[in-house]
């Protein structure tokens, strides 16, 4: 091996080690700003009973809502006439928040199979396997799936106590109750009864593990029960005849599927506007991740609060029920499925025609150089078929 050769490959050797050795340092930067950005487990908190809760003002000193949730500034929040705010302030317990504007939420028929239609003009025709769309399809097999990161959660007019520290709370009951109204309904759902105590801020990471192995389901959508920590008035209502418990909808703006999760919640929020007017008490786009980031349909309910009774919420889950079921499954209150306008398919199945038709063509185009080549190629391709049927009806006659 001659110097010359032995000087070029050490240069050569020496100057891959720098460039690895400027990727490691670069993976390590990235690594810290990823760590760096993330929200903190804390930002997922929620108060307890003994810490008080956080009241939200309007700029003419209007109770907005009360939630145990914790608040930043620049969350927003939609309440039950659909006016949505953006808190401005956050000065211990207090926050203050700016109206922006009455929202339109989505247009809803409640004759349509499903909400399918209107959620594929976001997206596109059909559904992905991994559930990466927020498109809905009727499919019932794909089960509804719940959970609840805080295990303890408990309703002090039933239990005596708001937190069951040492065995499942209340919520599991309000989980189930959702379970059996959406298979009552025709729908699918499973629950999981993992338990994540303590109730502290790392309890989302350990209720991600119970998310993960739900979404192996494939579920239509994911599901995580709560109950808030207010006074009983911020959530009393009588919706449809009952004395019931409203539910909060909490969406967590720190994920990728944040908007998929927003707009999803938004659909459940029109659909129960139109069937049981009262029972939605807002939705709050909040700080936290909550899990959401493991699918584009994953909303977190606040079932009533600690000072409600557990029948009380119950009741509200059970509407909640018909709703989540109208909008993912088209059920109809007796469980059978509503009936597809055939317009639909028929625009899908034309739709479809026209689209091979294009792709043909231009495969056709590219492939014999240009028009005269497609034209001569449809001559031939003509001739040969009257041909071929005439000679095949000479020998037949022969």
């Amino acid at each position: 091996m001659s110097d010359r050769y032995r000087i070029r490959r050490s240069a050569a050797l020496a100057r891959v080690s720098a460039v690895l050795g400027l990727v490691s340092t670069a993976l390590g930067l990235a690594a810290c700003v990823l760590v760096l950005a993330s929200p903190p487990a804390f930002a997922e908190r929620e108060l307890s009973p003994d810490e008080g809760y956080y009241e939200v003002f309007d700029e003419d000193d209007n109770r907005i809502t009360a939630t145990a949730v914790l608040l930043s500034v620049d969350d927003m929040f939609i309440d039950s006439q659909n006016r949505s705010y953006k808190i401005e302030s956050v000065d211990g317990r207090t926050a203050r928040a700016r109206f922006l504007s009455v929202v339109e939420l989505p247009e809803v028929d409640l004759g349509e199979a499903s909400m399918v239609d209107r959620l594929k003009g976001l997206v596109g025709l059909g559904d992905t396997d991994d559930g990466g769309s927020i498109y809905l399809a009727q499919d019932r097999s794909r089960p509804i799936a719940i959970y609840c990161t805080h295990s303890d959660e408990s309703y002090v007019p039933t239990s005596g106590t708001a937190s069951k520290t040492h065995e499942p709370g209340d919520v599991y009951d309000v989980a189930e109750t959702l379970k059996a109204a959406i298979d009552r309904l025709g729908g699918n759902a499973v629950v999981s009864r993992e338990q994540h105590h303590p109730h502290d801020g790392a309890a989302y990471e350990r209720s991600r593990r119970t998310a993960t192995q739900l979404m192996q389901q494939r579920p239509a959508a994911l599901i995580d029960v709560h109950r808030d920590a207010v006074p009983a008035y911020i959530y009393e209502a009588n919706v449809a005849g009952r004395n019931i418990a409203a539910v909060k909808m909490v969406v967590g703006r720190e994920n990728a599927n944040s908007g998929a999760n927003l707009e999803f919640a938004k659909y459940l929020k029109a659909v129960a506007d139109k069937k049981y007017p009262g029972l939605v008490e807002g939705i709050l786009w909040g700080t936290g991740s909550y899990n959401q980031d493991l699918s584009p349909r994953s909303v977190l309910f606040e079932a009533g609060s600690h000072t409600n009774s557990l029948e009380q919420a119950r009741h509200g889950m059970d509407l909640m029920a018909d709703v989540l079921a109208t909008v993912v499954y088209g059920a109809t209150p007796d469980g059978q499925p509503r009936p597809t306008r055939t317009g639909t398919v028929a625009r899908t199945v034309l739709w479809v025609a026209v689209t091979l038709l294009v792709i043909g063509g231009v495969y056709l185009f590219v492939n014999e150089g240009g028009l005269e080549g497609v034209m001569a190629r449809l001559r031939s391709f003509t001739s040969k078929e009257i041909v071929g049927r005439r000679d095949d009806t000479d020998d037949s006659n022969e």
